[in-house]
């Protein structure tokens, strides 16, 4: 029997998320799975769920969780950034994408993803460039129908209006308030109940009444059971913005009342003028005749879905890539036998090995041609001055693999098992970013490993150096690095992650940066010669060029703020600091 781990870790207090969890675990225990809730902190757990939720599962608090044993992970967290490291288990989904903008921003590279709605799932494609599986929120019919039926204690009006929803947005309010000011002008016999609440706007209720204190509205606020109101209601209105809200409108339709709701994708797909309709965000086409005299008589039976989560869980089908170590090489035959045999001595094989030498005077060829005899790699010398960024750009045209990495001449891998890791640990995204160590005066000392939220903030990190990256092939081919420079990483790792949807983080030191050698471009004595100069002014152009090209207005107002950083650095002759 596998074992699942529900993960949720930040707990609302409208109990939407906590319920639909409830309704999963039912499910994969129909499915035959062992199932286990995962909270991270207890004392701001949903307590009224939780033992709801040991009803059909282990309930485990994080730390102890990270002592057992789980086949499968469903991250279920959309309001905190705690990731689960996708290496410890057979399969690991984001199970609960809403839309709304914030919640895509992590791009958490797991093995799949779950939309709760279409238009979720075409945001996702669109901003992270993963595609979903679509499967909405998990309703009890039975218990809904159920409930609906309990006493009703609220005054009838001619035309009853429920509204559940929160609505913290202030668009959402406006919206609402627009909506009851047509109503109040056609009929002055009507009821609207508002239920639900928001954890993120403690005096929810009381900008309601101050805001429709001239409407009658009732305010009702977190129910367990909302469910009664929307069956005595002759319509539920869905005023939200979001499509996330739509599981308000199958609940609705569940006990027999008919919706009305902005036009988000679901609610149009789902109401078909016998149950309901539709209406734009901006209420030009809102109708309050068609609201007051509508009537609906219909049948509604909510899927269960288990066929869509069965094919979810499907086992996940690794692939093993090939990589292309690209290596380039100028004067290093001192370091250069050490960085070839840490690739060569790699326990994972799909690899080839491209070296290209900038025309070195030294027996760095020599040592290559011994060393590299497979029909694999590739050694390319090259017959005029390329520089780091040209001799990368001869070994990522040569390149015929799944990913490329860099390695400089002078540096090393820090263990015989980097590709196999990973190899392990990639899912098809776009970049990787790896960790390293450094050896210099003081010895050798680790750097610390990347831990990025989004795209965004790795294209702000100072680490930008190609071999701090895992890249795909396909993907470097179209950005190559500008050529005839010594400062051609920062504006390459602009021009790169501009080109990347998907990234993941490999937590490990895989790199040793060699600080001794003096003879590195980037070292403080080479760093002061007119090469380097001249390299930064190009740099300063490149990045010049970038922003008249890129299409994320965050990102070119950084580059801009840092052109004018490094005009004034050059100013005072400082060329280092790029």
């Amino acid at each position: 029997m596998s074992k699942i781990a529900l993960y949720y870790s930040h707990p609302f207090e409208t109990g939407g998320v906590e319920k639909t969890m409830y309704e999963r675990a039912k499910l994969l225990k129909k499915l035959k799975y062992k199932v286990t809730f995962v909270v991270k902190d207890f004392d701001h757990s949903p307590i009224d769920m939780a033992d709801k939720w040991s009803e059909v599962a282990d309930v485990l608090c994080y730390d102890l969780a990270k002592e057992e044993h789980f086949d499968i992970a469903i991250y279920d967290s959309i309001y905190n950034n705690q990731r689960l490291d996708a290496d410890m288990y057979e399969l690991v989904i984001n199970g609960n994408l809403i839309d709304g903008g914030e919640f895509f921003e992590g791009g958490i590279p797991y093995d799949r993803y779950i939309a709760v709605s279409e238009d979720c799932a075409r945001q996702f494609k669109e901003r992270i460039g993963k595609e979903c599986i679509v499967i909405p929120n998990l309703i009890d019919e039975k218990e809904i129908i159920k409930l609906s039926k309990e006493k009703y204690d609220l005054p009838k009006a001619k035309h009853n209006f429920v509204v559940v929803a929160r609505l913290s947005q202030e668009k959402g309010f406006d919206r609402l308030e627009r909506i009851l000011e047509k109503i109040h002008k056609e009929t002055k016999d009507y009821q609207l109940v508002v239920v639900g609440s928001c954890y993120m706007f403690p005096q929810y209720g009381e900008e309601i009444q101050r805001r429709y204190s001239k409407y009658n509205v009732t305010f009702v606020g977190k129910q367990d059971n909302p469910y009664k109101y929307m069956r005595n209601a002759d319509i539920t209105i869905v005023p939200s913005n979001f499509e996330s809200q739509c599981m308000v409108l199958d609940e609705s339709l569940i006990v027999g009342t008919p919706v009305v709701a902005t036009d988000f994708d679901t609610a149009v797909k789902k109401l078909d003028g016998k149950n309901g309709y539709t209406f734009k965000k901006n209420l030009s086409d809102f109708d309050v005749n068609k609201l007051l005299n509508f009537k609906g008589k219909f049948e509604y039976h909510y899927p269960t879905y288990e066929k869509e989560w069965k094919q979810a869980l499907k086992p996940f089908k690794k692939k093993d890539y090939k990589f292309s170590i690209i290596i380039p090489n100028y004067n290093n035959a001192e370091y250069l036998e050490k960085c070839l045999d840490s690739v060569l001595k790699q326990t994972y094989k799909k690899y080839e090995i491209i070296f290209i030498d900038d025309m070195s005077t030294d027996n760095s060829l020599e040592i290559a041609r011994r060393k590299l005899t497979g029909d694999n790699h590739k050694i390319i010398p090259l017959k005029q001055k390329r520089l780091n960024g040209g001799s990368r750009n001869v070994g990522i045209v040569e390149a015929d693999s799944d990913y490329i990495m860099c390695i400089d001449s002078d540096d090393w891998l820090t263990s015989n098992d980097i590709l196999e890791r990973i190899n392990k640990s990639l899912r098809n995204e776009d970049v990787m970013f790896l960790g390293y160590s450094m050896l210099d005066a003081n010895g050798e000392r680790a750097v610390d490993t990347p831990e990025h939220t989004s795209l965004d903030q790795a294209f702000k990190q100072d680490t930008c150096a190609i071999w701090t990256k895992v890249v795909k092939t396909e993907i470097l081919k179209n950005c190559l690095f500008p050529e005839g420079t010594l400062a051609e990483d920062k504006v390459h790792h602009y021009r790169l992650i501009d080109m990347c949807s998907t990234f993941k983080d490999f937590p490990y030191q895989t790199h040793m940066w060699n600080r001794l050698n003096t003879h590195s471009t980037t070292s403080k004595d080479s760093c002061k010669n007119v090469e380097w100069e001249t390299g930064c002014i190009k740099h300063i152009a490149e990045m010049y060029k970038y922003t008249k090209t890129t299409r994320f207005p965050n990102r070119k107002a950084f580059v801009e703020n840092k052109i004018k950083q490094q005009i004034e650095n050059v100013k005072k002759g400082i060329f280092l600091q790029i």
